[in-house]
């Protein structure tokens, strides 16, 4: 008996002994991962070499102190695994292929009127080794920069009916006051929604987007078909000669007798066709740019006050779900809904003068009435939501919903790159407040936004020009928003892949 208990006792010793000194497994890798701290044979280690780094992460992957990301390794104070810098370690092809790659992504987003950021984060996880934390400010950035070239380059455009701006200025400030509010609440959901649930509202909302912008465009080249065979030339039916005309009569001397030739009577001019005429209408509308701007700088001071993305305590330390912190977060939805208020009697009032001055509607112009003005300003709110909540960007729902309105493609397209400029700057303003923006990727990547931005725009005003058909703009878009809910899918789909190996919690979050 006693040499059984002694076996039993030596065993059981034996398994603790093998327990402490069993390799981490993937999923508990993944868990140092997160932490950027390197997977060591019992336990997450803090590294010391760059080499280990690169061997977990990338190659893009760097040793620095855990106190300064831009400090070399202090092993004394700790170290982490951090994405290289530009300043101190230079660039590298890891940095130029993935700024090619989305600049050529982000020349068919600005051709087609969505920010690009659904691809755009994606690459810089997949192929530039940013965390998803790093990645979604560079991306924002990115927009922003890209959407600034994109308004000088269309500002000065002209209507392809109508002696007006191609950008719609009126549209963009009916819809962006409620827009804005809505990307407001969708950080709170973001951060309360399980990952899963987000890729479920991600796929449901893009393909029925898909469907219907697929369905307008492949309508729109239908009639863009119908319209080039009909101004086709066609050779007419050979018709019989006609007999040579009689020859005047002759006087005796062989002249011809003038008083014989009769005479056609002469007609009178056809009167012109009576015109409207269509209102000035003030190329540069500063009042709306205005009061645009003064939007964004509320919302700005909004998240100043607050708190911006992530942050827990706000650069004037309130401290985040406190009761002054609710009170100061609501204040600002009162002053944006008057603003819609206001937006939504402008439209109409402004609609109903435009036809009272005798100018006919053209082609893409929308009638607003009240009811369709606030229609609309409404449906902007679920826009900012889906837009700010998914982490998609507004451009990929508010274009749809103008071409639902009947809007011309390159008016909705310049239009929605105008608003994209707004929502894009809020969130970079936001990022720099929570301290996440890498200014020296921000700087690169702004960079090959504008390159992107004249690239776009560039091509495919040659290809409409070319073949004659506004469709192109559309199965642009269509094609970035397929490519996005692609890499989007995939993304989400391997990080919530990786949650379940390492046992997190798959559950609703706390947004305090």
């Amino acid at each position: 008996l006693r040499n059984v208990v002694l076996v039993l006792i030596l065993v059981a010793c034996a398994n603790v002994f093998d327990q402490v000194g069993a390799e981490l497994t993937e999923a508990q890798c993944r868990a140092c991962s997160n932490a950027q701290l390197i997977c060591g044979a019992t336990a997450c280690e803090s590294c010391s070499l760059d080499t280990q780094c690169q061997q977990q992460y990338s190659s893009v992957s760097v040793c620095r102190s855990a106190n300064d990301s831009s400090a070399e390794c202090d092993v004394a104070g700790g170290c982490l695994c951090v994405h290289k810098s530009l300043t101190s370690d230079g660039i590298s092809f890891a940095d130029i292929g993935p700024a090619i790659i989305m600049i050529l992504g982000g020349a068919a987003a600005a051709g087609g009127g969505v920010g690009g950021g659904g691809v755009f984060v994606p690459v810089l996880i997949m192929f530039a080794g940013f965390t998803t934390k790093e990645a979604i400010p560079l991306s924002t950035v990115m927009i922003g920069c890209a959407s600034v070239a994109n308004f000088f380059q269309l500002r000065l455009k002209k209507h392809p009916s109508a002696a007006r701006p191609m950008i719609d200025y009126n549209i963009a400030l009916l819809m962006q006051p409620t827009s804005m509010g809505g990307t407001i609440l969708g950080v709170i959901l973001n951060q309360v929604l399980p990952e899963w649930v987000l890729l479920v509202l991600l796929i449901c909302l893009i393909a029925t987007t898909i469907y219907r912008s697929s369905k307008k465009g492949l309508s729109m080249y239908s009639q863009e078909t119908a319209k080039l065979n009909a101004a086709a030339p066609s050779s007419p039916p050979a018709s019989p000669p006609s007999p040579p005309p009689a020859s005047p009569p002759l006087s005796p001397d062989g002249e011809v007798e003038l008083d014989t030739i009769e005479k056609e009577p002469e007609k009178p001019d056809p009167p012109a066709p009576a015109q409207a005429v269509e209102p000035t209408i003030e190329w540069m509308p500063w009042n709306v740019l205005g009061a645009l701007v003064g939007i964004l700088a509320l919302v700005c001071l909004h998240s100043f006050i607050v708190g911006g993305k992530s942050s827990k305590i706000s650069p004037i330390g309130i401290q985040r779900c406190s009761g002054l912190y609710w009170a100061l977060f609501i204040t600002i939805f009162p002053i944006l809904g008057y603003i819609a208020y206001w937006a939504v009697q402008r439209a109409a009032r402004i609609y109903e003068e435009y036809v009272a001055s005798g100018a006919q509607p053209v082609e893409g112009d929308v009638s607003w009435t009240l009811q369709r003005a606030g229609l609309v300003s409404g449906g902007s709110v679920l826009a900012g939501i889906m837009s700010s909540s998914l982490g998609i960007g507004g451009g990929m729902v508010l274009g749809p919903i103008m071409l639902e309105l009947g809007m011309l493609p390159d008016v909705t397209a310049a239009t929605s790159s105008f608003m994209i400029l707004f929502t894009a700057w809020s969130g970079v303003f936001q990022y720099l407040v929570a301290k996440r923006v890498r200014l020296d990727y921000a700087i690169f990547f702004g960079l090959c936004g504008i390159v992107s931005s004249v690239l776009g725009q560039t091509a495919l005003d040659y290809m409409v020009k070319k073949h004659g058909r506004k469709s192109i703009i559309v199965f642009t878009a269509i094609f970035i928003i397929s490519l996005s809910a692609i890499l989007l899918t995939y993304t989400s789909g391997r990080s919530i892949y990786w949650n379940i190996q390492a046992g997190a919690d798959m559950g609703f979050r706390s947004y305090c």
